[in-house]
């Protein structure tokens, strides 16, 4: 009961604390500057590659690392095991 409630107060408590619109996530952001008369390139491809990129990335990175820690959890507990048994 009281996990319930407490869930709910922090739902509710982070509806508050978040801003009601997102920014434009800082890669595009910089990308999308004013050009100046010298400079007519345009970096809004390579902005939008580098995101995509991250937002590839990191997921995959992260399902690695907590693979990794798992696997050498289960290789030191069965090392641990090994070593109490015999």
């Amino acid at each position: 009961m009281h996990l319930h409630l407490l869930a709910r107060l922090l739902v509710i408590g982070a509806l508050f604390t978040f801003p009601a619109s997102a920014p434009a996530c800082p890669l595009c952001k910089d990308a999308i500057s004013i050009p100046s008369a010298e400079d007519e390139v345009n970096n809004l491809p390579r902005a939008y590659n580098s995101s995509i990129y991250l937002m590839i990335g990191v997921p995959y990175l992260s399902l690695g690392i907590v693979g990794f820690a798992i696997y050498r959890g289960v290789r030191q507990n069965a090392e641990f095991r090994e070593k109490t048994e015999g």
